[in-house]
């Protein structure tokens, strides 16, 4: 950026940048900067907050985005897809309908036909034994005059025309079914082909909408492109010198709250060893891994009696805190040893190993060169794996003291 800015006189900064077409990058950094004046400013700036200087800087940065472009042709044969899978789907759907009402035709029908002969047989046999019972026929046989022919013709002639009434009702039932069948297979296709036709304008008028976007936005480009080079050089270095500030405060939190952290670890350390030995106490038995790990029992841990129980329970509680005294000491010690290189080194390395120790312990990881070499410790290095190793040297060296008989 080839504009410096001094907080005074920001806004002037922010005017001119935009009066001069700068990128996105350089107006969204002076507009932030802005605002966090505005808002450390309590009271007193409160009146330049979303004042028309801040909408101008919002709107200036909206036309600088560039917007992604549509794909207008993948677009287009999804929304086509769509429409055929919504045709297929209708015509299932009307086949199924017309399927289903063909079946109920020929069921209804066929009920029909063994209604009609059944009663065709028994109005045959009453027939019978009435020309039997006058002596003009034999009953259940055939009869033997020209009377009892002559009924049986009529009553089979009648069966048969009420059998071809009730095909004729079915098949006009059916060609009943087909039409309206027919008739919702072209309803569906028109829908189809208009869907289509509305699918096919919409594409087009995208189109014509996404030029004329893009052009607007090449005409704008090229309108500041120029005018935009000379930012370059004083806006990366601002925007180093802000990260920097950024870096140091984010440091002097995090070493101001790395004492509160540790007491709030502690506190939720004890916490969830009071519930779940109240959660053991309770059922008597160990049957979570989280009741497991905060009182470093195997799951399936029984007690075997009150006293017992309060007796490992007392002896946990005593490897916790002596654990806690053990981390202590060793901050202790390594304060004081701190304090003994600083002293003979004039202080400020002194002074470094302490900061870079306290941000360690905040962070649980060496992120920087700088901790690195202050802490004596390779990058990437995690807190608890620098504890877990204190705590094996401070072992071998009280074993190599009691060989020796120092102990």
């Amino acid at each position: 950026m080839s504009y410096s800015y001094k907080q005074e006189n920001i806004a002037d900064t922010l005017i001119r940048a935009m009066e001069q077409g700068a990128s996105y990058d350089e107006v969204d950094y002076l507009l932030k900067q802005r605002n966090r004046k505005i808002e450390n400013g309590g009271e007193a700036m409160a009146q330049y907050k979303n004042d028309d200087l801040t909408k101008d800087a919002q709107a200036y940065l909206e036309r600088k985005i560039t917007k992604p472009r549509l794909d207008l042709d993948a677009f287009r044969a999804a929304r086509e897809e769509t429409a055929a899978e919504n045709l297929r789907l209708a015509d299932k759907r009307s086949l199924h309908d017309y399927q289903t009402g063909v079946r109920a035709v020929d069921r209804d029908a066929q009920k029909k036909r063994e209604t009609l002969y059944a009663d065709y047989r028994r109005d045959t046999l009453v027939g019978d034994e009435a020309l039997a019972a006058n002596g003009l026929g034999k009953a259940h046989g055939k009869p033997s005059s020209g009377y009892g022919e002559t009924a049986k013709t009529a009553m089979y002639l009648g069966y048969q025309n009420a059998l071809g009434q009730i095909d004729e009702k079915a098949d006009e039932q059916k060609a009943d079914l087909y039409a309206d069948y027919q008739d919702r297979r072209d309803a569906d296709r028109q829908t189809y082909a208009s869907a289509r036709d509305a699918i096919a304008k919409e594409t087009a008028q995208q189109s014509i909408n996404q030029f004329n976007a893009d052009r607007e936005f090449l005409l704008d480009e090229s309108k500041h492109n120029v005018e935009n080079n000379h930012w370059n050089q004083e806006f990366d270095y601002a925007q180093k010198e802000d990260a920097a500030k950024r870096a140091h405060d984010k440091e002097m939190f995090a070493l101001e709250s790395a004492e509160n952290r540790e007491e709030a670890v502690r506190e939720a350390q004890a916490k969830r060893f009071d519930n779940a030995l109240n959660a053991f106490k309770a059922t008597g038995v160990i049957n979570t891994q989280e009741m497991a790990d905060a009182l470093g029992l195997p799951m399936g841990t029984k007690t075997l009696s009150r006293e017992d129980f309060e007796n490992q329970s007392t002896y946990m509680w005593s490897e916790y805190n002596r654990d806690l005294e053990w981390h202590e000491e060793e901050m202790r010690a390594k304060e004081a040893a701190a304090a003994k290189k600083a002293a003979s080194s004039g202080g400020s390395k002194g002074k470094d190993f302490d900061d870079y120790y306290n941000l360690f312990k905040a962070v649980g990881e060496v992120i920087t060169k700088e901790m690195a070499n202050a802490l004596g410790l390779p990058m990437g290095t995690k807190y608890w794996q620098y504890v877990e190793s204190q705590k094996e040297s401070d072992r071998k060296d009280k074993e190599t003291k009691f060989e020796i008989g120092e102990w």
